[in-house]
């Protein structure tokens, strides 16, 4: 793996996120209303779920890698506001997988209430996902990070330490 990796990694996590939410929405309603075998979503949900907490933690792994090189060309504060926000990601995520395998072993009665608060907890992920890609976006788009980050490094666009400077006085979005 190489720095260039993780934004091929942090896609997946981020994409599966946003549709993750009606899945779920659609087996709370088959538990809610339907008499048939829930769990075979249910399973696809705790898939997806393996997914991005694999993903994640690939993309929290290679960012570290790619983090070394983008310190030497851009403010420390927009790196680090990323990196928070992409381990909070993950954090969330390795949670809600613990979550949808206890559903499977939990009685039927309070099940629905433990989807519920999965549903809830996976808007929060999306939330996360929605603030972790626009800081990434933000490095890339704002600060070059991938002109830092190619290999050929005789293309990179010439920065002065001045413009460094300027930049990091520059307020980080909340």
């Amino acid at each position: 793996m190489n720095e260039l990796t993780h934004p091929l990694l942090i896609h997946f996590p981020l994409a599966l996120t946003f549709i993750l939410p009606f899945i779920v929405i659609y087996t709370i309603y088959l538990e809610k209303f339907k008499e048939q075998d829930k769990n075979q979503i249910w399973y696809f949900t705790i898939f997806i779920m393996f997914v991005i907490s694999l993903f994640s933690l690939l993309s929290v792994f290679t960012g570290e890698m790619g983090e070394e090189i983008l310190e030497k060309f851009i403010p420390e504060k927009h790196i680090e506001n990323h990196e928070e926000l992409g381990e909070l990601f993950a954090i969330v995520n390795y949670i809600l997988m613990a979550i949808s395998i206890i559903v499977l072993f939990i009685p039927k009665k309070v099940r629905i209430f433990v989807m519920i608060a999965f549903l809830i907890l996976n808007l929060t992920s999306v939330i996360l996902a929605i603030k972790v890609g626009s800081s990434g976006g933000s490095l890339i788009y704002e600060h070059n990070a991938a002109n830092y980050l190619i290999k050929n490094k005789k293309d990179l666009p010439p920065q002065s330490s001045k413009q460094i400077k300027e930049s990091d006085d520059d307020d980080i979005d909340e």
